[in-house]
């Protein structure tokens, strides 16, 4: 059942603030993890190479994760780190979408050419480069005199450490200075959770391929793809929550908007977001199959309201007169005048009506019940007896006038709306026209207009 305008600009806001409310809480509690996420508050809490060159960092994060292999597996891969070299292992799809060209490229190899870092070696043009590098242990990286100038420092560690038997133990931290004056907090924000998703990201590439894993070189497409899958199923659910009566979907937006959160900050399986937005399709198509099921048996009952306003605008002039008449019939129980607003078409002075119910719809029970009718077409006027047509043939045969008038009108409508394939011989519409219904009116006299 669809809703009235009025609710749809009701629902529209409404759901969009708890929308927005499930966002705030969510971004709300998100910047501890970004800030220290895997590290320990030891970890957190030490002084690293290059902590020293920002006097007032406004934006600081250190992330941790055990790498299940040696110091020495580990190293190579982030020796090599930076554009035209080894990449970040991260979302190099968003990395050259930034720098405006393919710089990016995630080595799937240690890079021999590249093992040996200097200060100096740029590692993102023209904003960062190389400072020191102890290797085997941390290599550290600053701004450029480009960004200095601007009163813009930014650092960026990579440590690593053995830990355990075989492993070990990866940290990174990340400081920005903004130049004064330009701290802004939604600004940082924003800084913050993309720093977050892009340099999760990194650990766990590096990490898989320290431990001699590797990832198909589609995996950042697949990811792309679900990504979006979730994103439209929940533009699907808002549509479907605005456009019909029934509450459910709103609840499917709101799961669409958890798994987008999840999807971005916290990585999940693929197999996992595969199933999530199984889930959420799933949730969708039900509900719509679910609506239009019964849509199609109440949208009747509110047809009253609707005939009235119809009828009232085609008195007027208003609306598609020309292909519409009035058909008053006699209420079968009531015994009451009832107006009904239908497309018709002329054939040889008759007008032939279609029924969108078949047989079930009012005013053609009421047919059955007591064949003479009052016709209204434009400013004319006049009385009329009604032959009810329920034989297949004949109604095809009607179907096929419409179609010679009307041919790409009438096949996409019951394309559409019937699923009638655009190409049907004559038997295939003979078969869709069983349980249809139809009426010929004849008219008898002309009456004078209201």
């Amino acid at each position: 059942m669809t809703i009235s305008k009025r609710t749809r600009i009701q629902r529209f806001f409404g759901g969009a603030a708890l929308v927005l409310v499930l966002l705030a809480v969510i971004f709300a509690l998100l910047p501890p993890l970004f800030h220290t996420w895997g590290a320990t508050e030891v970890e957190i809490a030490r002084t690293y190479p290059g902590d020293d060159l920002l006097s007032a960092p406004a934006l600081s994060w250190t992330h941790a994760m055990t790498v299940d292999a040696s110091p020495d597996q580990v190293w190579p891969w982030i020796a090599q780190l930076g554009e035209r070299r080894g990449a970040y292992y991260s979302y190099t799809f968003i990395e050259n979408l930034i720098a405006g060209e393919k710089l990016y490229v995630n080595a799937d190899r240690i890079l021999p050419e590249h093992q040996n870092p200097q200060p100096g070696v740029m590692l993102i043009g023209g904003m960062l480069a190389v400072r020191e590098v102890k290797p085997g242990q941390w290599m550290l990286a600053e701004s450029t005199e480009a960004l200095d100038e601007l009163g813009l420092g930014w650092t960026w560690l990579w440590w690593i450490a053995p830990h355990g038997a075989g492993q070990t133990r990866l940290i990174v931290r990340g400081r920005i200075q903004p130049p004064e004056g330009m701290d802004n907090p939604v600004l940082g924000w924003f800084i913050d959770a993309g720093s977050f998703v892009m340099g999760r990201r990194m650990l766990q590439g590096l990490a898989l391929r320290a431990e001699g894993r590797s990832e198909p070189a589609y995996i950042e497409a697949v990811e792309i793809v679900l990504w979006l899958a979730a994103l439209l199923a929940g533009l699907g659910a808002g549509a479907l929550f605005l456009w019909r009566e029934p509450w459910q979907p709103l609840l499917v937006g709101l799961a669409s908007v958890l798994c987008l959160v999840w999807f971005t900050f916290w990585i999940p399986p693929v197999g996992l977001r595969l199933l999530a937005d199984v889930a959420l399709w799933g949730a969708l198509i039900w509900l719509y199959k679910r609506k239009v099921d019964f849509s199609q048996k109440t949208i009747y009952h509110r047809m009253k309201a609707l005939n009235a306003r119809m009828v009232a605008n085609y008195r007027r002039g208003i609306g598609p007169t020309r292909i519409v008449l009035l058909l008053t019939t006699v209420g079968r129980k009531s015994g009451l005048p009832r107006v009904t607003p239908l497309q018709f078409e002329e054939v040889d002075g008759a007008y032939y009506v279609a029924s969108a119910r078949g047989p079930e719809a009012d005013w053609f029970k009421n047919i059955l019940a007591n064949p003479n009718v009052h016709v209204t077409i434009r400013k004319r006027e006049f009385d009329a007896i009604a032959e009810p047509i329920l034989e297949p043939a004949r109604i095809a045969d009607f179907i096929e006038l419409r179609l010679r008038r009307h041919p790409i009108m009438i096949r996409l409508i019951m394309h559409l709306f019937d699923g009638l394939p655009l190409r049907f011989a004559r038997a295939d519409l003979e078969e869709f026209c069983k349980g249809k219904a139809m009426v010929i009116l004849y008219p008898q006299k002309e009456s004078m207009p209201h």
